[in-house]
């Protein structure tokens, strides 16, 4: 099990004729739970649930606490590639000016490969479907990883929306690091 603390970081949004808002995400904690280990074909399945809360500033943040689970399937190929899949269901408030709730179902997939020992990369499409009549998200990002630690893991990515939902362009820089009892 992993308790997860994550946000989307800081924002740069720009909107045709109000400018460009820099702000911080919503927070999200959660919880990752592993169902299954891989056996052959048989990914290794875990769940992640958790919950968005309203920290975000007002370009960004849904002004709700918004839930959300994840159903996720992991393939090891050989020592070099590995595979993923997720579909997932939310439930997000839509913004300070709308506490409607619109549920969501999201999925992905992405395929990484090892290109070292602590060098690695991948490449994702990944997908927001909306009901109540609003727009739908398709988007790809690719990107690299470097394992600086056993238990500090650094990457970059960048990607491209799909269609007109979707950001345009985006970028992103990350940080995981995991605790563990010594």
């Amino acid at each position: 099990a992993e308790l997860r603390i994550a946000a989307d970081g800081f924002i740069s949004q720009h909107t045709d004729g109000e400018g460009t808002e820099n702000v911080g995400s919503d927070l999200e904690v959660a919880t990752k739970i592993r169902l299954l280990e891989q056996v052959g074909w048989r990914p290794a399945t875990s769940l992640l649930a958790g919950l968005r809360c309203p920290t975000g500033g007002d370009a960004v943040t849904s002004d709700g606490y918004d839930p959300m689970a994840k159903l996720i399937a992991s393939w090891e190929i050989g020592e070099r590639f590995s595979v993923d899949a997720n579909l997932g269901f939310g439930g997000p408030t839509q913004s300070p000016d709308d506490s409607d709730r619109v549920f969501e179902t999201f999925a992905a997939a992405s395929m990484g490969v090892a290109l070292g020992e602590r060098v690695g990369s991948f490449f994702e499409y990944f997908a927001t479907l909306r009901g109540s009549g609003r727009d739908d998200e398709h988007a790809v990002d690719a990107g690299l990883t470097y394992l600086a630690t056993d238990d500090v893991q650094l990457d970059v990515s960048a990607g491209a929306g799909l269609n007109r939902a979707a950001p345009d362009v985006f970028v992103g820089v990350g940080v995981a690091w995991r605790f563990h009892e010594p």
